[in-house]
């Protein structure tokens, strides 16, 4: 006899407490906010999950693998939103203490929570291994006109009272978007931001290349200023240094165009960023994996001051971060003579003179894909020329803590491009 692809459950919200999950199979659970209706025939499981959702609240995936009680996913159950419109997921995963000195990959993810809606919205469950199945649901969903609200329940975390007065700095801060090339990745980070549950007063998107032409503003309710770099083919770094330098907002974040920012992504930071007093405050990371089909959660130290003094290469991803503005002009901004790497040198520059930490949460969703510049062959991760300007920047970083040189003399010094740059504003 064969085991079953999934253990199919239907239960009560009301049960779901009680319920021991069965470790032998891996389980879809439909959660109902009564009790459910009476067994119907077996069907195949893409019948099987729109006669489901038809009556359910809430589906739930199950790996065998996790080890999580009724009672938690009872817990998780009672943060999502069930309104007329949820679009919600949460990836589930316990809570682990964050590294001290650098990145670690702390699983994939293989159980999640979503509520019924997005079954609606035309998703389909491929049977297979449910982190491949949670891929799937996430892409999808992600790409969809009408995106869902993705956010991580860490099983274990004490949970902290978001304080909404914080909140308010919002109305004073600014989203920068560098972009060049492909605007459907462009159209997916825009649009997930109309999930959030608040976001900057207003949001940079600055083209480096001519795919502007083709790009319709109109399409988002989102406070939009278009600009085009000048001259192209700059790089990310100083749209992001002039936005900065001609803002008047006193708090920046920060997104690359191919990624995605959880809903509740810029109320965490800011609030985080406030109660902590730091200068600079970053986030963990969900990991969409396009190579491996997969999602991996990674967590940062939380003091990325510490860490880098300790020689980490791997403390923080700087587009999870947000800034004050007088802040980062203390540190002299980012060079921009460069296409790619130099957020790691505005790190360890930043690091002499700011306050840097992450958060204990996953607030960004980032993609790892095939064309980018950390997977591109002459950019990627672990080129050579990445491995030798990053052997050069820490151990100059290391001359300069041991007061051996200059920050000036360093190769840690503030480069510009050789010609003017200007952001053209785009009506």
């Amino acid at each position: 006899m064969s085991i079953p692809i999934f253990n199919i459950i239907h239960i009560a919200g009301s049960a779901l407490g009680s319920h021991s999950p069965d470790i032998t199979a891996d389980s879809i659970i439909f959660v109902y906010g009564e009790d459910p209706p009476a067994q119907y025939e077996r069907k195949t499981l893409q019948e099987e999950l729109h006669a489901g959702a038809a009556n359910a609240e809430v589906i739930i995936i199950l790996s065998r693998q996790d080890d999580f009680s009724g009672a938690e996913l009872s817990e998780a159950l009672s943060i999502l939103p069930l309104n007329a419109n949820p679009h919600e997921l949460l990836l589930l995963t316990r809570h682990k203490n964050p590294p001290v000195f650098q990145q670690r990959m702390d699983g994939i993810v293989r159980s999640c929570i979503f509520t019924t809606d997005l079954v609606t919205d035309g998703l389909t469950i491929t049977p297979g291994i449910t982190e491949n199945i949670i891929f799937d649901i996430v892409c999808k969903s992600l790409d969809n006109e009408n995106p869902c609200s993705v956010n991580v329940h860490q099983f274990g975390k004490d949970a902290v009272q978001k304080n909404e007065a914080h909140n308010n700095h919002l109305t004073d801060s600014m989203l920068i978007v560098p972009h060049i090339g492909n605007t459907g990745l462009l159209h997916r980070c825009l649009n997930s931001l109309s999930r959030c549950h608040a976001t900057p007063a207003s949001v940079n998107v600055c083209f480096d290349d001519d795919s502007s032409s083709g790009f319709d503003a109109s399409a988002y309710t989102l406070p939009l200023a278009l600009y085009a770099n000048l001259p192209q083919d700059s790089g990310p770094y100083p749209a992001r240094h002039y936005s900065i330098v001609q803002s008047h907002t006193s708090y920046i974040f920060f997104n690359d165009s191919d990624d995605v920012s959880t809903s509740n992504r810029f109320t965490k930071l800011m609030a985080a960023l406030q109660e902590r007093e730091l200068d600079m405050i970053g986030s963990h990371e969900i990991r969409i994996d396009e190579f491996q089909r997969n999602i991996k959660l990674y967590r940062y130290p939380l003091d990325v001051n510490n860490a880098l003094r300790n020689g980490s290469p791997h403390a923080h991803f700087h587009p999870t971060s947000l800034i004050r503005r007088s802040a980062y002009l203390k540190t002299g901004g980012f060079s921009t003579d460069l296409t790619f790497g130099y957020d790691t040198q505005f790190l360890l520059r930043a690091s002499l003179f700011i306050r840097i930490g992450n958060a204990d949460d996953f607030l960004y969703i980032r993609y790892k894909r095939p064309g980018s510049l950390t997977t591109n062959e002459k950019t990627k991760l672990g080129s050579r020329r990445r491995e030798f300007l990053a052997w050069r920047w820490f151990t100059d970083y290391r001359l300069i803590l041991q007061q051996r040189i200059s920050l000036q003399s360093s190769s840690l010094r503030v480069r510009n491009l050789a010609s003017a740059f200007r952001l053209v504003p785009i009506s």
